[in-house]
């Protein structure tokens, strides 16, 4: 009983929580949770049980005033559209975002977040394997790319693995860590070492799994099925989209290190509709669109 109800201690700060905006406020105190608290917020624009709708005057002038105050804190704020599929079912696409932007933040395992790197690697190509290892392609001259969105499963010191799918963690603070801090059902003895298998699901609730891509359907991707243990270099981090056989992400260009990382990503609800895509045969959009703010208006201007 006492490890189940840790469990559900643990999963409540991992896992999103639903917190309720409308005005400054009730923003700025949203902002305070998701920075200092380890888990996925997601904000709802609600109020008296009515879901505010975008374009709500009243609330466009709420958020531009606390655009310019995080602004003036020096703690900016982005919001952004999303215009790939890479994070389903967590987040769809065409939702809306927002990215605190906090000089001081370093990723936990678990947090969703945003970043932008130059890399001689191309996101977009696809690397061999030797020895069971990934190896990626390189350039000659290194190209920024910007406004990645994917989940933070791995930090610096932990080692990682794929087998048939399945992610394997051994954080780097050890075997009693882990039986301190994840449900013995997820744990595996793996050559005399602890593992966590699929630490971030939870009854499949947030990643997303194709079953017409398995390993005698798919040559190309079996890098997005299988890849042999890897521990993960000091200050960086190892990233995966949810939406596990198309997303673009550590297992094709790599690490990402603490410079690169934009800032954590909160998701927005809004008064619209969104239609739930979670498969694709194209991969080519895989970062997100800016929302302009029109100072003039008070308006969201998404291109």
């Amino acid at each position: 009983m006492k490890r189940f109800l840790l469990f559900c201690i643990i999963c409540v700060t991992l896992f999103s929580k639903e917190i309720e905006v409308y005005d400054f406020k009730t923003l700025l105190s949203a902002t305070q949770k998701s920075i200092q608290e380890n888990r996925n917020d997601v904000w709802i624009f609600r109020r008296n049980g009515v879901v505010l709708d975008i374009k709500n005057p009243l609330l466009q002038k709420e958020l531009l005033k606390f655009y310019n105050y995080m602004k003036e804190q020096k703690t900016p704020i982005d919001f952004y559209k999303i215009s790939s599929i890479d994070m389903c079912k967590t987040i769809i696409k065409g939702q809306n975002i927002l990215v605190i932007q906090d000089s001081n933040y370093i990723p936990k395992r678990n947090d969703i977040i945003m970043f932008n790197f130059y890399s001689k690697i191309s996101p977009y190509s696809q690397p061999t394997i030797k020895n069971g290892k990934l190896e990626y392609i390189k350039h000659t001259a290194e190209t920024r790319v910007s406004n990645f969105i994917k989940r933070c499963v791995a930090v610096g010191g932990d080692e990682i693995f794929m087998k048939d799918k399945h992610l394997f963690l051994h954080p780097y603070e050890g075997s009693k860590y882990i039986k301190k801090n994840f449900n013995k059902n997820k744990i595996v003895k793996i050559n005399q070492k602890l593992f966590v298998r699929d630490p971030y699901m939870i009854a499949d609730n947030y990643i997303f799994h194709d079953k017409n891509i398995t390993k005698n359907k798919s040559t190309v991707k079996l890098k997005l099925i299988d890849f042999n243990l890897t521990k993960i270099p000091k200050n960086c981090f190892f990233v995966m989209g949810d939406n596990r056989e198309y997303s673009k992400d550590s297992r094709h260009y790599g690490c990402i290190r603490k410079k690169d990382i934009s800032g954590k990503v909160v998701l927005l609800k809004f008064k619209q509709k969104s239609k739930i895509v979670f498969g694709s045969k194209s991969i080519k959009d895989s970062v997100c669109r800016p929302i302009i703010y029109n100072t003039e208006n008070y308006k969201f201007i998404t291109p």
